[in-house]
């Protein structure tokens, strides 16, 4: 497990160890986050304690093992883990298909867009107020942007539908640590479609788009070449934001990043 990752799971072994039921969630995106805040407000009156798990940290056949003995409730957009039966358990990764899925509620479907779009089409009446987020997310988890990732800060009040989902994809990147994380979350599950006009995701988004600055910056600096490759070991770089600027030159054929941890 890399150091960010070891990091982040004693800070994930700490929520499990508290009293109460628990659901797990993507960290990463903004299906994770807005999938594990729909659970938490359909949820409520169990009290669920939210836990943000990466992906990485699933790897560990050990670590998986652990986390299995506590008290979950519900699971979305994660790998079935828990050795109790759930109440809910939600994904639309084909890598689970095979699973074994121990939840009294499973939602699953390969073919859906995502988690958040599987939640809110069995529980459209009691999340109804979580529509634009299923549309938005239904975008995000798909990458199919109609705009390019924008270079400047987005103001919600006067925002896009296509300007707002690149906000809600940044806020939910823009997070440095787990309690972040469920910074973020508990906005969305309090505040739902109302929580894109919250300042604090405009902040987060804000780290995003900055990192997209410093790279188009660093890119507009390079020498455009047939065959470009890119060794990144600075996670204040968006490798993305540099190949597609360089992309855009004719002369550049092919372009492959490197991220080295």
């Amino acid at each position: 497990v890399a150091t960010e990752d070891r990091q982040d799971l004693q800070a994930v072994i700490h929520l499990c160890q508290k009293e109460g039921p628990k659901i797990a969630f993507h960290k990463d995106d903004a299906d994770g986050i807005i999938s594990g805040a729909m659970l938490k407000f359909l949820l409520r009156e169990h009290k669920p304690i939210p836990v943000p798990l990466s992906y990485n940290i699933l790897r560990s056949h050990s670590i998986l093992a652990h986390l299995g003995q506590y008290d979950w409730i519900a699971i979305t957009d994660l790998i079935p883990f828990n050795i109790k039966p759930l109440y809910i358990y939600c994904d639309h990764h084909a890598s689970a298909a095979s699973l074994t899925k121990n939840a009294r509620e499973v939602i699953f479907d390969p073919k859906a867009p995502s988690a958040t779009s599987l939640l809110f089409q069995r529980y459209e009446s009691q999340l109804s107020n979580f529509s634009l987020l299923s549309r938005i997310v239904k975008i995000t988890d798909t990458a199919s942007y109609a705009i390019p990732a924008p270079v400047k800060i987005i103001q919600p009040q006067t925002a896009s539908f296509d300007e707002l989902v690149w906000l809600v994809n940044d806020a939910c990147k823009g997070p440095e640590s787990i309690e972040e994380v469920l910074e973020v979350l508990e906005i969305f599950a309090k505040e739902q479609d109302q929580a894109v006009f919250n300042p604090l995701l405009v902040e987060m988004a804000k780290r995003v788009v900055g990192k997209r600055q410093h790279s188009l910056q660093i890119a507009q600096r390079l020498t455009p070449a047939p065959l470009v490759i890119l060794k990144i070991r600075n996670q204040t770089i968006s490798d993305k934001t540099v190949l597609y600027e360089l992309l855009a030159h004719d002369e550049v054929k092919v372009g492959v990043s490197i991220t080295l941890r």
